[in-house]
């Protein structure tokens, strides 16, 4: 969305269609922390109105425009994340270094707080990748854990999948989120996924099928946690259909051919 106000003058000055592409609602986000947030609505509403397609990631953003907008809602369209289901996928025999897997920023959306709750009343290794403004606060507050938790900054896409393939379980214990393409990454790789029973999350995990809801409270984490790790054959099954589950819904091959038909229908 930042950036679309100089994308629809070039759209108007040279008279061209003007198609508008987000995995989240701005606005909502920027909510939680940013006191400025009615600006992001008002850019929000400038582009819905003037947009020629409206292009967004999930059936439930889709209804949050429908909302905003309330007429032409055929501009609509959803067309998901996709995933580099060759670059993300399973390994052979991989040695498991972690029990747990957290990637993402450290802000008080992710509730990483209630992730280390969990992870204090468990005996186990995790791994925790990703910076924001609250990570030294966190492994201050946590320090006593330094021997169990790794924690390490942002680090290069392509080294994902073998972290991932390291480690057991992936957790995604936000509270919001848009579209979150890291989680379907961790579910291409087929790995068991255990994710918060939040907007954005509970749309890619079907409970117990292709992964694991929980509510965003620790204690409901750690239960989750601790069932998984108990019940090898229920993680590999649940991973086998996170995997079956992105290649037949996000593999590129999926969304490009989406994109091509929307693209088709202007052109």
């Amino acid at each position: 969305m930042f950036g679309s106000e100089i994308a629809l003058k070039c759209a108007k000055y040279h008279d061209k269609p003007f198609f508008s592409r987000f995995g989240y609602m701005l606005s909502e986000f920027e909510q939680n922390e940013n006191r400025e947030y009615q600006k992001f609505i008002d850019l929000e509403n400038q582009v819905f109105e003037d947009a020629d397609k409206i292009i967004v990631t999930t059936k439930s953003i889709k209804s949050k425009v429908e909302k905003r907008i309330k007429k032409r809602l055929n501009k609509i369209v959803i067309v998901p994340n996709y995933v580099d289901t060759n670059l993300f996928k399973p390994q052979n025999n991989p040695v498991k270094k972690y029990d747990i897997l957290f990637v993402g920023r450290i802000v008080q959306q992710k509730n990483l707080i209630s992730l280390l709750k969990a992870l204090d009343t468990i005996n186990l290794n995790a791994l925790i990748i990703g910076n924001g403004y609250i990570r030294d606060e966190l492994i201050s507050q946590f320090s006593h854990l330094k021997e169990r938790i790794t924690w390490k900054k942002n680090i290069p896409n392509n080294e994902l999948p073998a972290l991932m393939n390291q480690s057991k379980l992936f957790i995604l214990p936000s509270h919001y989120e848009g579209h979150p393409k890291i989680l379907l990454e961790a579910m291409s790789c087929g790995m068991t996924v255990i994710g918060a029973n939040s907007p954005g999350i509970v749309e890619l995990i079907k409970h117990d099928i292709n992964g694991y809801l929980s509510t965003t409270d620790f204690e409901s984490i750690r239960l989750a946690i601790n069932k998984l790790l108990s019940k090898s054959d229920l993680q590999q099954s649940l991973g086998d259909c996170a995997r079956e589950y992105v290649l037949n819904n996000f593999s590129l091959e999926k969304v490009v051919k989406l994109e091509y038909d929307l693209y088709s229908s202007i052109v």
